[in-house]
């Protein structure tokens, strides 16, 4: 079987052979978008940059699409996505709407001849600006076709999505696919209101926001729900995901905090309670090195400091869980932000080896996968996590590592909070994540010089809903987890930590 890309109305073939199962997934970007203004009843805007969104003086986008036919292959789960401009604490909601209308000539007196649903399909809660926004819309997009949808927000705090002229962002719908012939289940149900970016189930009554102005000519769309933070809400529990042979696991590092952080970290402390958090987990030692090379390696290999990579004594025996899951015929990808090129030993710009411990190990075997596998991550929309984001192609092993200052190292906590909220709506938003085929893991290498080393940890996945680990764990743990969802061998100190995938019920 040939894997099948489609962007626009274009048929392009990959040189990537697909599983019997899973096809690529086709990004399709918008046809025809425009904003209607309240105030300017007889014009739209369907030829600016920028589709925008307030409620007073009400400001509402269009967004058209056309959905081809894609032979041997059924559809699995959509996401729209448009990418924000700005900020929104309330956010805004989707809603279908007829699709005859033109980008060039709709305006305000025509919203009553859209055809605009009683209810939403979605929303998107938080907005984070220079960041797609996304709103699973898996029960309305079924089959090939045209699909149209209005956006509208209750918030009085004007923010805008770039239009499909406005720059390299259009407006898009992310369309994951399976073999007619062997179909994928997915963590969707065919109603939008269980699936992630539900408009029912994300709702938050501490950050309500105010009802648009009134008007005649408004149908009645119900209010804005809003999030403690910007990701989608769990799978439905009545509909347990199913987990593939080469289920995936996605670790993000922080620096140098306790776990009392998550006072400081809204988004990373509502992913906690929404999803699962062990409360007892530790660190293995001071500096950072050791505790990435426990992570990683099943060790700290006798290390003690934040030592160059090649240097004396600071040499990892191989394999490191990456070589392992690699030799074992599987995939491990290491995404570094701000890394200047494969494998980077040296420092740079943000990045250092040492928070992306793959280049210490040395012999040839690490080191050659290390040169295809260790990458820059690029940033929210573009570059090799973006790409393996919309692909499906997240790693069996990943590790995403933020730069020295978003990561807390040199910057607040509340700066890597504003990058997680960044990035994870990007990652969840992914055919790996809503077919329910990625376990994300934040935690932190090491707490800021106490005694306990204790440090926060927190899973997402779309099996949990607020599950709350009390055992005693510490890095090997992890190392654990990531081996044996490899399948692969417990590397060294592994081999005897506490079974902490097994605490959170994730398992097979």
């Amino acid at each position: 079987m040939i894997a099948v890309a489609i962007v626009g109305q274009h048929l392009v073939r990959s040189g990537r052979t697909a599983s019997a199962e899973t096809l690529s997934p086709i990004i399709i970007s918008a046809s025809a978008d425009a904003t209607m203004y309240s105030d300017r009843s007889e014009k739209s805007d369907g030829s600016a940059d920028w589709i925008r969104f307030d409620a007073s003086p009400e400001r509402q986008g269009l967004f058209k699409f056309d959905v081809p036919v894609t032979p041997h292959a059924n559809i699995s789960h959509v996401s729209f996505q448009c990418w924000a401009g700005s900020s929104s604490t309330g956010g805004a909601e989707l809603f279908t709407t007829s699709s005859s209308w033109r980008e060039d000539s709709v305006s305000w007196a025509d919203r009553t001849d859209l055809a605009i649903s009683s209810s939403a399909v979605g929303a998107t809660g938080t907005v984070v600006g220079d960041s797609y926004v996304t709103i699973d819309v898996t029960g309305t997009v079924t089959e090939p076709g045209t699909y149209s949808f209005l956006m509208t927000t209750r918030a009085n705090t004007r923010w805008s999505c770039q239009s499909r002229t406005g720059g390299s962002h259009p407006p898009r719908l992310n369309i994951a696919l399976s073999d007619s012939d062997n179909p994928v289940p997915t963590a969707s149900s065919s109603s939008p209101s269980s699936a992630g970016g539900s408009s029912t189930s994300s709702a938050s009554t501490s950050n309500s926001v105010p009802p648009p102005a009134s008007s005649s000519s408004s149908p009645a769309v119900p209010p804005a729900t809003s999030s403690s933070n910007s990701v989608p809400p769990p799978a439905s529990s009545s509909t347990p995901v199913s987990r593939p042979d080469q289920h995936k696991m996605l670790v993000i590092l922080g620096e140098n905090r306790a776990d009392d952080v998550l006072s400081q970290m809204p988004t990373l402390a509502g992913l906690g309670k929404k999803y699962g958090q062990a409360t007892n987990y530790a660190a293995l030692t001071h500096p950072s090195l050791p505790n990435y090379l426990a992570i990683f390696g099943g060790s700290t290999f006798g290390v003690t400091s934040d030592c160059s990579v090649g240097s004396s004594g600071c040499v990892p025996s191989a394999p490191s869980v990456f070589g392992q899951t690699v030799a074992a015929g599987k995939t491990a990808m290491a995404y570094q932000e701000s890394m200047s090129s494969n494998c980077q030993t040296s420092s740079s710009n943000g990045y250092v080896a040492r928070h992306g411990p793959w280049p210490y190990w040395t012999d040839a075997t690490e080191r050659s996968a290390c040169q295809s596998s260790d990458v820059p991550s690029g940033n929210i929309g573009s570059g090799n996590l973006a790409d393996d984001i919309a692909s499906g192609d997240l790693p069996v092993t990943g590790e995403l590592t933020p730069n020295l200052c978003n990561d807390a190292h040199d910057c607040s906590a509340a700066t890597f909070d504003q990058w997680l909220a960044g990035w994870l709506p990007q990652i969840m938003g992914g055919p790996d994540y809503q077919a329910g085929n990625l376990t994300i893991v934040i935690t932190f290498d090491e707490d800021d010089g106490g005694s306990s080393n204790q440090i926060a940890f927190v899973v997402v996945d779309p099996n949990l809903s607020g599950r709350v680990v009390t055992g005693s764990f510490n890095h090997y743990s992890l190392t654990r987890w990531l081996d044996d969802n490899a399948g692969v061998a417990r590397l060294r100190n592994a081999a005897s930590a506490p079974d902490l995938r097994a605490a959170f019920g994730l398992a097979p």
